[in-house]
């Protein structure tokens, strides 16, 4: 039975955000309206530095978490090396903060690191539900390390115009992705998500859609990314709650499933199948 995700955060008012596209250590995104919160990937792992304290920022943080996992990174680090002690952290930040590991307890394939030089921090986030699932290191560096060393997981990407046409392509580039992968036992149910999960973005886009396929251990993640608006400057666009698609095949042979929010205004529908 799939665990739908897609709500598990809440809704509140999404960040504008500046620079999301090509953003590098030398030119990172600004979220925020004053900024507070800068991004930037670096071989394909995102960063995220918070400037100044976290608890005035703690939900634009955590929405720029989302955007980055909609990326498919390696990995993500928040970097809160501002905060000298856990006493400058609310509780509310704690506990969204913490919430972050559930992102990472369903896919692990790609970790989520609390990066702080205050070892009461890394415990007080560490303590609270979901807390557990994420890594945490005493530096960026350390955290770079961890993040950056060999890939786990094996990934495919496919983009289709929003036609017809292209359940029938998703469902096959899964077949054969999973052959080429020595993955046979994946085959039937997960063409079944990916023609699902396709299925039901082409009523929601008139736009290109992007299948992607990982593999992590036992377990294939798919995910279509549809919707795209022109690049620019973006501001709040609410995400559907997943209970709103028709999507039985997903809640009977996915692990958990959900929706995630890019940047750009595009949004990523996934599914997981422990194979």
């Amino acid at each position: 039975m799939s665990r739908t995700v897609a709500s598990r955060s809440g809704y509140s008012q999404e960040p504008e955000v500046t620079g999301w596209d090509g953003a590098s250590w030398a030119a990172p995104a600004r979220i925020g309206w004053d900024g507070g919160i800068t991004a930037y990937a670096m071989d394909n792992v995102w960063v995220l530095d918070t400037v100044g304290g976290v608890s005035d920022v703690v939900d634009d943080l955590v929405h720029a978490v989302r955007w980055a996992l909609a990326e498919n990174p390696r990995g993500v680090i928040c970097n809160l090396s501002g905060i000298a002690e856990a006493a400058e952290l609310e509780p509310r930040a704690l506990c969204a903060l913490s919430a972050l590991g559930w992102y990472a307890a369903d896919w692990p394939a790609v970790p989520i690191i609390i990066s702080c030089t205050a070892a009461g921090v890394r415990a007080a986030v560490q303590s609270r539900p979901g807390g557990e699932h994420l890594k945490y290191t005493a530096g960026v560096q350390p955290a770079w390390s961890e993040v950056a060393g060999p890939n786990a997981t094996t990934a495919a990407l496919l983009r289709m115009p929003p036609h017809p046409v292209a359940i029938r392509a998703s469902r096959q580039f899964l077949i054969r992705t999973c052959l080429d992968w020595q993955f046979q036992h994946a085959v039937t149910a997960g063409g079944l998500l990916v023609t699902q999960l396709v299925s039901n973005v082409l009523s929601q886009t008139l736009r290109d859609i992007e299948v992607s396929l990982v593999r992590h251990d036992q377990r294939l993640r798919a995910a279509v990314r549809y919707g795209a608006p022109p690049t620019g400057t973006y501001s709040y666009q609410r995400v559907k709650n997943l209970y709103n698609w028709q999507m039985p095949l997903v809640d009977t042979f996915a692990s958990c499933s959900g929706e995630l929010p890019a940047a750009d205004g595009s949004r990523v529908l996934w599914a997981v199948l422990d194979a």
